[in-house]
């Protein structure tokens, strides 16, 4: 998605982005439609377990992992964990 990588970009050109986040520091908050259009902010997840994964079409390892975090997501409801799985393809179409 363009988004992501406009997002992914943005946050490169930040200010003290490039540096590594430590364990127990806060990840940086950012808002990304879900597949149904609707804003998802990170923030709204503070608190929580969340895995995040960064995935495009044309990534042959990603594509095989999917099957993987599908399980992993139904797994997690009953847990206290939360997956987000952000497709980084030009095209929405291609996700």
């Amino acid at each position: 998605m363009r988004h992501c990588q406009i997002l992914l970009l943005l946050l490169a050109l930040l200010p003290g982005s490039a540096l590594a986040v430590s364990a127990g520091d806060a990840a940086p908050d950012f808002t990304l439609p879900d597949s149904a259009g609707k804003p998802v902010a990170l923030a709204s997840l503070r608190g929580q377990f969340v895995y995040v994964d960064f995935w495009a079409s044309w990534c042959g390892p990603c594509r095989q992992s999917l099957p993987w975090m599908k399980q992993l997501s139904l797994r997690a409801r009953k847990a206290a964990l939360k997956v987000l799985a952000i497709n980084v393809d030009e095209h929405r179409d291609d996700a």
